[in-house]
Order: C-alpha cells, then structure tokens, then sequence
C-alpha cells in the first residue's frame, strides 16, 4: 500500500513540474505567449521600417516567419542568427549582448536573438553594423 501511495504522489509530482495539472486541481494556470519580436516593439516606431529590411537582407526572415538556417558557429562563418550579427570574440553579440544575455547567438532562440539585436542598438550607438547591406536606416 506504501509503494502504491508513493506512486501515486511521485506521478502527481512528475505532473505539476511539467505543466500538467492533476484532473482534480481546481485552478487553470495560463501561459502567457511572447511573440519573438516582442523586444523590438520597444524601439522607435519610425525604425520599423528599417528592422523589416534589414531582417529581409539578412536572413529572408519576417516577423511573421524568422529564418533560423543562418544560426552558425564561428567555424561555419563571421556572422549568425536572424540579424546577421558577428559572432566572434570581440563582435557585436559578443560584446553587448552575451555579457546580459549569457547564450552564444547561434544557440539564442529568435525572443534572445532580439532582446541581443536591441542591446546593440542602444550599446553601440545604432544601426552601423548593418550599413551597407541596402537599407535606410534612421542613424
């Protein structure tokens, strides 16, 4: 009867750390779903425009579908993720966002690859790591 009820509890465990609530539980818990992009919502509206581009030329990305086939480690190219950001010591991931972030980019989920992309642009003073590649952008 002792193994039983120790089965019984460490299912009910093995159930609530993975998010599935026992059918007995009274209350529903809900999980409020962060789109990718949600950290470039906090940059200025008129650069919109700009980080559209500049996901297109760099990686075919939307915010409705971002690219992840451009996720690279340093031996497969100078630049990964979603924005083409260098990821080499001393880079711009490097340098900014890795210290707060604490991810290499090509293992960042694209919410951690944006949260990185807006760190560069306030850290690094704008968009100059980008120019060149056929955008307007507003510095």
């Amino acid at each position: 009867m002792l193994k039983r009820i120790l089965l019984i509890t460490a299912i009910a465990f093995s159930f609530s750390n993975i998010g599935l609530a026992p059918i007995s539980s009274a209350h529903t818990t809900h999980h409020l779903i962060v789109p990718w992009y949600q950290p470039l919502l906090t940059l200025p509206k008129s650069w919109t425009p700009a980080i559209q581009c500049l996901l297109h030329n760099e990686s075919r990305s939307t915010y409705a579908h971002p690219n992840l086939g451009d996720n690279r480690t340093p031996s497969m190219g100078t630049n990964s993720g979603i924005f083409q950001m260098a990821n080499y010591v001393r880079g711009v991931w490097d340098t900014y966002a890795m210290p707060r972030l604490h991810v290499q980019i090509w293992l960042a989920t694209p919410y951690q690859q944006a949260k990185g992309f807006v760190l560069v642009l306030r850290l690094d003073g704008g968009f100059h790591p980008w120019h060149g590649d056929g955008c307007l952008y507003p510095n």
